[in-house]
């Protein structure tokens, strides 16, 4: 009886480290963005809490975990933001109708879907897919620009002696292939850089 007690105690502690909430050092998984000219515009960033407390719910039972990828999506999205635009200022989300003149256009990126492969064995393949949506405002609250942008990443599982750096791994590589993919984007939004003052001076019809 003592020993199917202590059998159940351990299975319980098994489970319940299973499902701890895991920190993640921010440092780490900064994103560098390249140094290139910029848009010459200011940007009210708009960081929704479906973003900001993002938390990925690890597949499996006695080895999951939960990680908190919101402070990590949030720092490298305004770094991205501040990577392609002149100017940011981060605003609650909450209310986008209170908005700094100086402001130019609204950014809101949401996070839409998080995906993440099954695995069966130490040398399975796992992929993780986070996909967001981009939205960029003009200072009246009309849409400027939309773009539904993925980043994913993929390692083996990994044994009970590398799992964690395994899955570390794919988080990093995960933002570093998001932040890519939405920086890229940003860049190459037309509608965007057609309202900086430069280029507003050459279209009749942009009312940003």
């Amino acid at each position: 009886m003592e020993r199917l007690t202590s059998c159940v105690l351990a299975s319980c502690c098994l489970l319940a480290m299973g499902c701890a909430s895991q920190k993640l050092d921010q440092s780490k998984y900064q994103v560098q963005f390249p140094d290139t000219e910029k848009i010459d515009l200011t940007v009210a960033l708009a960081l929704p809490d479906g973003l900001t407390h993002f938390t990925y719910h690890e597949k499996g039972l006695a080895t999951a975990h939960q990680y908190a990828l919101g402070p990590l999506l949030s720092d490298n999205i305004a770094e991205c933001a501040r990577a392609v635009f002149r100017k940011v200022v981060v605003i609650d989300a909450s209310n986008l109708l209170v908005v700094p003149p100086e402001c130019d256009v609204i950014f809101v990126p949401e996070v839409k879907d998080f995906e993440e492969s099954d695995s069966y064995t130490a040398f399975s393949k796992v992929e993780i897919v986070l996909t967001m949506d981009l939205r960029v405002y003009t200072a009246q609250r009309d849409m400027l620009w939309s773009s539904q942008i993925a980043g994913r990443a993929s390692t083996s599982a990994g044994t009970a002696f590398d799992m964690h750096a395994k899955r570390n791994r794919r988080i990093r590589l995960l933002m570093e292939d998001l932040h890519a993919n939405i920086y890229r984007a940003l860049l190459d939004a037309e509608p965007i850089r057609q309202c900086a003052p430069a280029a507003k001076s050459l279209y009749d019809d942009i009312s940003c």
